[in-house]
């Protein structure tokens, strides 16, 4: 890859969507802003004078999202506008729209339109077309972005075949040798040899070519005229496809100036600009150069630590971007600190990092390296007055023992990484050989997974709730359980996070809901109509453009009253993009759904957002009630949570109550509802309403 491409891959690309729908802006922007700079236009008027003023600017789109009904002006007119202006012609234009007419697509791509995307949108399909259609888009550019480059630059280009022949020469090099170009085209790069240096020389120059493919150094070489100058010159072999050198290409130029330039072009190509680490592109190439190291010095090990940051994309979006980026800084700094000059430390892009420890003696090395990294991510960071804390999960691959090439290192570092992560974060893990087996079979259980939320092999169970006050059961949590067909029942704790990373928890939690909601139904039918449903809801649900319609469809459809219909949200994912949870919570509310956060006191929660969050109930984690007798500080934070839902007059729910001092407690300092082991176990569908009536008519029930 040439320092042209890593210089326009590192650049994000700027989409203009335009659309009169709030609602379409906000899903497309969600989507595309993590990966993407947005341009918003309300209106095909508004579309033109922001692109004007992005002439006048010289920051036009790299593409643009256009809707066609709009008011003032259609899709249409505007796209016809662009089309008639050479400046924005070229600029590829995707329209959304929800006609689906095969005339309205065919019209959109006679005008120039390069795709045509049906509403309602679907994000992967949108985002993948967006994907290709910038990749093709930044092609062109590239080639015309060469071309220029290539005309303009100050060094001298010149440009061989395999056998040393001159086939192109620019500008720069005939001002700088006084030959121009259809005087060297044909001939050989000695036609301006200066005789300043000997046969070993030259011996050595094509030596490095052969064997490694670039040589650069100080050389002399006389000018038409017949003076004699110093110049710069790297020359590097092009191989075609199959490996064989089909090029030469060497540039020059003053020496002063040159080592400036390369200098700042290593800086730009190579380095992260706010870490200062190397970036993805150097770290190829250095962890390449320690894989043949290894092999030329007898298979010795060198170690690849792949990092990830914990909890960062909280401080992100809590503290915002800046301090994010002071984090990242520090953090880098940090990992350096727990390494020796000889090893590499690299950020790869966001939050993740690779070290390269370029040589190992002992595995125990590697793990105290490892353990340093933690230890020092671990400790508090001072931004801007704000105590801020994160974590880190270490995935280790050893070279060779799991790897003798990039791809395979990588990968398995990777693999290894997951694993720390799945066993609890904070932790680093060595790749083994039964990471890829676990892989495998993680797969195939996503694969029966999906098959099980087709063929509805889905079953809930109901955790009752119990109101303190009263004595009384007061409502009841749905829990989902899968009875595979060969692996028997599978609990929620083996294939939820599955569901999550495959996108398969969206269409799961629908089902859950939609089946939580009809057993409801059935109860009350049956006279048991004063009871509270709870159904989780996802972080993948949140992102999901269509939830509030699918919700308000299914309370529809089963005749469910949403007043006794409450929709848990944990505190890390209603933390995590909280202005949109926010405004999808208050629909809810605005429909008469109840809302409540679960596993409150785990998600470090901003006060000031919590006021924001329209929600009726804080569900206390189970982790802090199961040590609530015997912990001092569980017990207080219990306490503090408490005192904070009066103060903001929520209701509160403990999670996990599995005895009766843990009960007492919870009595004691006024919390309202509980459930848990100690009430009773999660209940089969025609077993809660026996279990319902039985406690509450009983002397032996727990009473107010």
């Amino acid at each position: 890859m040439s320092v042209m491409d890593r210089l326009m891959i590192e650049q994000r690309a700027l989409i203009l969507i335009v659309d009169d729908e709030r609602l379409n802006i906000n899903v497309l922007r969600d989507l595309l802003e993590p990966d993407y700079d947005i341009m918003i236009a309300r209106n095909g008027v508004e579309a033109l004078s922001r692109l004007a003023a992005a002439k006048q600017d010289g920051l036009l789109p790299d593409l643009i999202l256009l809707d066609i009904m709009m008011p003032q002006m259609d899709g249409y007119q505007v796209m016809s506008h662009l089309q008639q202006d050479p400046v924005t012609r070229n600029i590829p234009v995707l329209f959304i729209s929800a006609m689906t007419s095969m005339e309205d697509e065919a019209r959109g791509l006679q005008l120039g339109a390069v795709d045509y995307i049906t509403k309602p949108i679907n994000p992967a399909l949108v985002k993948l077309r967006v994907q290709n259609h910038l990749r093709i888009h930044q092609q062109q550019k590239q080639l015309l972005l060469a071309h220029q480059v290539l005309l303009t630059m100050g060094e001298g280009v010149v440009i061989t075949d395999a056998r040393g022949v001159i086939v192109e020469v620019n500008p720069a090099y005939e001002k700088l040798t006084g030959y121009g170009r259809d005087e060297v085209l044909g001939r050989k790069p000695n036609v301006s040899k200066s005789g300043h240096h000997d046969a070993a020389f030259y011996q050595n120059m094509w030596r490095a070519l052969l064997e490694q493919g670039q040589w650069c150094g100080e050389i002399w070489d006389r000018h038409k005229d017949g003076h004699l100058f110093p110049k710069w010159l790297s020359i590097s072999t092009i191989r075609n496809p199959l490996g064989a050198v089909s090029h030469y290409v060497g540039t020059f130029l003053d020496i002063t100036t040159q080592k400036a330039s390369e200098q700042r072009l290593e800086r730009m190509a190579f380095y992260d600009v706010l870490t200062r680490l190397p970036n993805r592109a150097l770290f190829r190439e250095r962890l390449g150069y320690q894989i043949v190291a290894s092999q030329q010095h007898g298979n010795r090990p060198c170690a690849l630590l792949l990092i990830d940051l914990d909890r960062f994309k909280y401080v992100n979006d809590t503290l915002g971007h800046d301090v994010g980026d002071e984090l990242l800084i520090e953090a880098a700094q940090r990992m350096t600190s727990c390494v020796s000059p000889d090893d590499t430390v690299c950020r790869l892009g966001g939050d993740e990092f690779t070290v390269i420890l370029a040589e190992v003696d002992a595995v125990h090395q590697v793990g105290a390296v490892a353990t340093a990294i933690i230890e020092r991510l671990r400790q508090v960071f001072l931004l801007r007055g704000n105590e801020v804390y994160i974590g880190s999960s270490i995935g280790i691959a050893m070279v060779p023992d799991d790897g003798t090439d990039f791809e395979t290192v990588t990968k398995h570092a990777d693999v290894a990484m997951y694993a720390a992560k799945e066993a609890g974060r904070g932790v680093y893990r060595f790749f083994t050989a039964n990471m890829n087996d676990k892989n495998l079979l993680r797969m195939q259980l996503e694969a029966d997974l999906r098959v099980a939320i087709e063929q509805q092999q889905l079953s809930l169970v109901y955790q009752p709730k119990l109101n303190l006050a009263s004595g009384q059961v007061w409502g009841m949590e749905a829990l989902v359980r899968w009875h595979h067909p060969n692996k028997g029942l599978i609990m929620p704790g083996d294939f939820i996070a599955i569901a999550e990373e495959s996108g398969l928890i969206v269409p799961m939690g629908e089902l859950v809901l939609r089946m939580a909601c009809r057993q409801f139904k059935s109860w009350c039918l049956g006279g048991m109509d004063d009871l509270q449903m709870s159904v989780n809801l996802s972080a993948k649900q949140l992102q999901d453009p269509q939830l509030l319609d699918k919700i308000l469809r299914i309370v529809e459809d089963t005749d469910m009253n949403p007043d006794h219909l409450e929709m848990e949200i944990t505190e890390s994912v209603a933390m995590t993009h909280v202005e949109q949870t926010i405004a999808i919570m208050r629909v809810m509310r605005d429909k008469g759904l109840h809302i409540s956060i679960d596993d409150f006191g785990t998600g470090y929660s901003s006060l000031s957002y919590l006021k924001k969050l329209p929600v009726d109930t804080l569900k206390i984690d189970q982790s802090f009630v199961r040590c609530l007798t015997d912990h001092s500080d569980d017990a207080a934070i219990v306490r503090m949570i408490l005192s904070l839902a009066k103060t903001l007059n929520l209701e509160v729910v403990a999670e996990g109550v599995e005895t009766l001092e843990q009960l007492e407690f919870l009595r004691q300092h006024d919390c309202e509802c509980i459930q848990g082991y100690y009430l009773s176990k999660p209940l089969l569908p025609d077993r809660f309403p026996e279990f319902v009536q039985r406690y509450n008519d009983s002397s032996l029930r727990i009473g107010p």
